[in-house]
């Protein structure tokens, strides 16, 4: 039983929004940590930047992950193989 057309045009949507989203989040967490860039301060403030700075490339490893993962997914929807089990290559209900 192959995938209907309509759902496949709806996942594809669905996986372009998702990706705009983290494109845009970690594109607002740069900004917010640039903004922060603020060299100097005490040793509360420094650590407080390390910290800030760790978060932020924790966040884009999961993000970059994530993205991975939604290309390759519009990957099979390009080439046809959306929606079929990529070990058994039988049909996802």
């Amino acid at each position: 039983m192959a995938i209907s057309e309509k759902l496949v045009t709806e996942c594809r949507q669905r996986l372009l929004e998702t990706k705009q989203d983290i494109l845009n989040r970690v594109k607002e967490a740069r900004l917010n940590l640039d903004s922060n860039e603020e060299r100097g301060g005490d040793e509360g403030d420094q650590t407080v930047r390390v910290l800030a700075e760790q978060e932020f490339l924790s966040m884009h490893e999961r993000m970059r992950s994530q993205l991975m993962e939604i290309e390759s997914a519009l990957a099979r929807i390009e080439g046809g193989s959306f929606g079929f089990c990529e070990e058994t290559e039988e049909a996802i209900e």
